[in-house]
């Protein structure tokens, strides 16, 4: 898969196809098929507002529009697992500044276990990552908004 040379509507048909490809699989081996195929697509410099969820189009439309930024794609890496059943409960999206290396960025929690968007294709352990972090900002899914905690 090559987003960059897809049509819209040949994105949004893509992303159908993997969640569907995806479904039966164990739950770890989701998170890692969904960090691998969200670590494929083309970045831009900024797509949508880390701060101001109320803004943010839904998925649909942002894959639609194929503009992704490090916080689109931490919201689609949610919306990819809900959209397939997890439990919004589950997930904890979460703006964060690394002190390591001063990197700001959109990471998506899961089970306070699991992290992705840390690294692009990775599933990261979150004690081997909260040390270098400081959250920023959380938001939790609810009523089909992000309300943020």
């Amino acid at each position: 898969m090559n987003f960059l040379h897809l049509k819209p509507t040949q994105r949004i048909l893509e992303w159908r196809e993997f969640r569907s490809s995806i479904k039966d699989l164990s739950e770890i081996e989701q998170l890692e098929k969904i960090a691998e195929f969200w670590s494929k697509v083309p970045l831009i410099t900024y797509s949508i507002d880390w701060d101001r969820p109320e803004t943010w189009p839904t998925a649909w439309e942002l894959i639609h529009e194929g503009n992704f930024d490090n916080s689109a794609i931490g919201y689609l890496i949610e919306q990819t697992l809900i959209a397939i059943g997890w439990d919004p409960e589950r997930l904890l999206l979460t703006y964060v500044r690394d002190k390591t290396n001063e990197d700001r960025l959109m990471i998506l929690i899961v089970d306070d276990k699991y992290v992705l968007n840390y690294s692009w294709g990775e599933v990261f352990d979150i004690d081997k990552i909260r040390p270098n972090c400081v959250s920023m900002i959380k938001y939790k899914w609810e009523n089909s908004a992000h309300k943020v905690i």
